[in-house]
């Protein structure tokens, strides 16, 4: 074949290459940043994603979010805090523009897209809201108002596409992700098993028996993937909570949502009395490790599932109604996690039963008390313009106006790294914390008021509200860099006398037991003492059966009362269902508190506070040592100097440290050390009959 053929063939085939249809369009970009349009109200962006193998394009088009028919789909996923390279870049372009232009996001964002982009046709969804790239970030107007929206997003999504990450591929540099692609498969396989056991096995004691069955030997693939940075994700509840439809996705595996919830339900149930624990303990690799698993109770995928299962009460086939309050989703979901201190807040306006979530012109939305006003309650979203404490202070008067209670002051709910007055506590303060492998530990001890799902545990100051006037103001007081007081009404009724060791751990030291005179094992410990170390009820908040008291009493014979008491021998490595019961409720109660005595105070006739014992006439109690001096327990920081406190408002005693005292030893104001237990004192009893209140200032 001659040059000139071999030419013309060549020039043939340029042609043929240029002419013909080509199945993917160049992408054309620019070096310039992308520019979003500016979106019309009660719109929402979402995204084209267009095929391709390797680079990322996707078109953006705005929708009217009340469209009756679901036209797009949506993606929950977990931010991180890895951060931005060149090399996790999609190209993106608006609606009817041929030019693409670059943009940053996330490393868990690429892979997700690039995931569902491997779906097959009839799987992958025609357009996908994505929060980073639908809502203009840097446009705090636009994200204020798309977030008080967030719950309508979601809600008009047809399917949720939940994105778990890749294994092996971390989102957080604070957390070991050593998850396998072999023990993702694993997982899923248990999960199928699990979703496929017959209802028998469901129903009855789940044993040996139904581990063979279900083949749960090796449960530890199952438990990474549940521990999977997803799961702590505060919006994540808000996002499924919702759905129509939700599916999974980790990896290049799929899996149905409902299918996981399920393994996640019945993996707690039978856990909950350490069996898991103890089946991990037969293992030789992991015999060596009392609490491998860690508490399945306090994991944020259980309390997801427990929050999304309860989150709406069935009105009727097309009605739902919200079950919770903004106080008590704060609260109850503080496990769960936000990058943007706000968001601990305006993550749940939209599922919460009291606010709605609004945007727009600042108003005093909040300022109506909820005797008045007893339905939802407009609640402003504000990236802008707004100190976080002062989002929280707008959330804390709320709060209390609406359940007429103080208990909150009690509850850890705030981010750390924030300076906060003493009476708003944050999570370092919560019980249980995940360790680098996601694994959730005991770091301090449940609170007195109990969940705030359920119904008060004590009511020491009286059932209700004493002062009908007011029970708490709030105001800035300024000086020392935190200007943030809360007045509430209240009296002194003790101070501590004799305090004890901590108990470090959860386990009782033997100062406690020589404390209370408990010195022969053969004798059952004193009813104060054991009432004490339970704080006087069950797990449930319920009466403590007299069983306990044997039950306290058989874990000294062994080595006797001048050993203390190890709880956690009694939980992980005893096989016996009313030791960890009772020993449970013992770490909850006594972790790294203190014991003491407290001596009653009497400052005049009108301010006695008798317990159950008639007054003397000089002013005293009738009565005997442990009467006058009941134990208590109070958190690690009390000092001898504190004082306890009565508050109006608030189920159990305060502990409060004088700040700036006077000549005549009455201080300016307090600073909030904690709640604190004191015996016989925690069901009004301390009310007297005309009790001296006092307005007291704390910072």
């Amino acid at each position: 074949m001659g040059p000139i053929i071999v030419y013309i063939l060549y020039i043939i085939k340029s042609i043929y290459l240029c002419l013909r249809p080509l199945r993917h369009p160049p992408v054309v970009l620019r070096e310039m940043s992308f520019q979003y349009s500016k979106l019309p109200e009660g719109s929402i962006r979402v995204v084209h994603l267009l095929p391709g193998e390797d680079a990322v394009n996707v078109e953006l088009s705005v929708r009217k979010l009340n469209d009756k028919e679901p036209v797009y789909d949506a993606l929950s996923w977990q931010w991180g805090s890895i951060s931005y390279t060149g090399e996790n870049t999609i190209n993106i372009r608006n609606e009817g523009n041929n030019d693409f232009h670059q943009m940053l996001v996330r490393p868990n964002l690429l892979w997700a897209l690039k995931s569902i982009r491997r779906l097959p046709p009839n799987a992958q969804p025609n357009k996908l809201w994505v929060d980073f790239i639908c809502i203009n970030q840097n446009d705090l107007e636009e994200r204020a108002s798309q977030v008080a929206r967030m719950t309508e997003i979601y809600q008009g999504a047809r399917r949720v596409h939940v994105w778990l990450g890749k294994p092996g591929h971390t989102v957080d540099p604070r957390i070991i992700d050593d998850f396998t692609d072999e023990e993702l498969k694993i997982a899923v396989q248990h999960i199928d098993t699990i979703w496929n056991l017959d209802d028998a096995n469901h129903i009855g004691s789940v044993d040996i028996g139904i581990r063979n069955k279900a083949n749960l030997h090796n449960l530890e693939p199952l438990f990474k993937l549940l521990k999977r940075g997803w799961f702590s994700r505060r919006w994540i509840v808000q996002e499924v909570g919702v759905a129509r439809d939700t599916i999974v996705h980790c990896g290049d595996r799929q899996f149905e949502w409902e299918k996981l919830t399920h393994a996640i339900a019945l993996l707690e149930r039978i856990g909950r009395d350490g069996s898991i624990d103890r089946l991990f303990k037969l293992r030789p690799d992991t015999r060596h490790v009392s609490e491998y698993v860690g508490n399945i109770s306090a994991l944020p995928a259980f309390r997801l599932v427990q929050n999304v299962s309860g989150l709406h009460r069935q009105l009727s086939r097309k009605s739902r109604s919200k079950q919770y309050t903004l106080e008590q989703l704060i609260c109850f979901l503080v496990i769960f996690e936000s990058s943007e201190p706000k968001d601990i807040v305006y993550a749940v306006l939209g599922i919460a039963s009291d606010v709605r979530p609004t945007h727009g012109p600042r108003r005093n939305a909040l300022s109506c008390d909820s005797q008045t006003n007893p339905g939802p309650t407009d609640f402003p979203v504000r990236y802008d313009g707004e100190e976080t404490l002062d989002l929280y202070i707008r959330f804390l008067k709320h709060a209390m106006q609406k359940s007429r209670s103080l208990d909150i002051l009690c509850r850890p709910w705030a981010p750390e790294g924030i300076k906060l007055p003493s009476w708003i506590l944050d999570v370092t303060r919560k019980p249980f914390r995940a360790t680098s492998r996601g694994k959730m530990v005991r770091y301090n001890p449940d609170p007195f008021v109990g969940p705030v799902i359920r119904g008060k545990y004590y009511t020491a100051s009286g059932h209700s509200i004493n002062n009908q006037d007011w029970f708490f103001k709030i105001r800035s007081d300024g000086g020392d860099g935190n200007p943030k007081v809360i007045v509430v009404r209240g009296f002194k009724i003790a101070k501590p006398v004799e305090m004890w060791d901590l108990a470090v751990h959860g386990s009782i030291p033997a100062s406690w037991l020589s404390g209370v005179n408990w010195e022969d094992s053969k004798r059952p410990p004193p009813e104060e003492f054991w009432r004490t170390i339970v704080a006087d009820r069950t797990s449930a908040g319920l009466e403590p059966e007299p069983g306990y008291s044997s039950i306290i009493q058989s874990a000294v014979v062994e080595r006797g009362v001048h050993y203390g008491i190890n709880t956690n021998e009694f939980i992980h490595e005893k096989d016996n269902s009313a030791y960890f019961e009772v020993f449970r409720r013992v770490q909850a109660v006594v972790w790294n508190r203190k014991l003491i005595r407290a001596e009653l105070l009497c400052d005049g006739r009108d301010n006695c506070h008798d317990i159950r014992y008639d007054r003397c006439p000089d002013g005293g109690y009738d009565g005997d040592h442990e009467t006058e001096r009941p134990l208590g327990l109070v958190p690690a920081m009390a000092e001898k100097g504190d004082s306890i406190y009565i508050v109006d408002g608030c189920s159990v005693p305060l502990v409060l440290r004088p700040k700036d005292q006077k000549a005549d030893g009455t201080a300016t104001y307090y600073e909030l050390v904690g709640e604190c237990y004191i015996n016989n004192m925690m069901d009004g009893r301390a009310m007297g009959e005309s009790p001296k209140w006092e307005d007291i200032k704390i910072k």
